[in-house]
């Protein structure tokens, strides 16, 4: 279990992680599965010492009494790798503004909610313009919002696009005659 996905993901979680993912593994919207709420308990308490994180430990502590079935306890791990890995992508997303909004811009676009997708992208072109570290992130995302905005019919250069993508190029070090 020391060596598995599991591990690695639930050692991601520090202390200061314990307290938001504990209400999404509460949450009904992001977790249906009481045994993967039993497998959280489990790891709060006893996830500092490594002994303690066996198979059979943890399936005892999941499982109970319950006859042991190794693929209910490989989907019960599972699901928490998944639900920790939504935890992280969340983290991120709450962290990184600007790319939270790129996400709801292209959902705006997808849904055709043209308010929405008009008001982000001035938002998004507004702080991407002003931002002053002008990295391979900044150029991949104006790049991204110049495709965007060509494929949606809302404006877009073709010229600024190839400009973006030469300028991420220039910041990765890469050779454009190889593209």
């Amino acid at each position: 279990m020391l060596n598995s996905r599991f591990f690695e993901l639930f050692s991601a979680l520090r202390s200061s992680d314990h307290k938001k993912f504990e209400e999404m593994v509460n949450s009904p919207f992001f977790n249906k599965n009481s045994r993967v709420s039993k497998l959280w308990e489990y790891l709060k308490a006893k996830g500092d010492n490594d002994e303690d994180l066996s198979k059979q430990k943890i399936a005892q502590a999941v499982f109970g009494n319950e006859k042991f079935s190794d693929s209910n306890f490989r989907m019960v791990i599972a699901s928490f790798v998944k639900l920790a890995e939504e935890y992280l992508l969340q983290a991120e997303y709450t962290m990184n503004k600007t790319e939270r909004k790129i996400r709801l811009f292209e959902v705006f676009l997808n849904r055709s909610l043209q308010k929405s997708f008009r008001m982000y992208l001035n938002e998004i072109e507004k702080e991407l313009d002003q931002a002053k570290e002008k990295d391979s992130a900044h150029y991949y995302r104006k790049y991204f919002i110049e495709c965007i905005k060509i494929r949606s019919g809302y404006g877009g250069d073709k010229k600024a696009a190839k400009k973006y993508i030469l300028l991420l190029m220039k910041t990765l070090k890469l050779d454009a005659k190889y593209y």
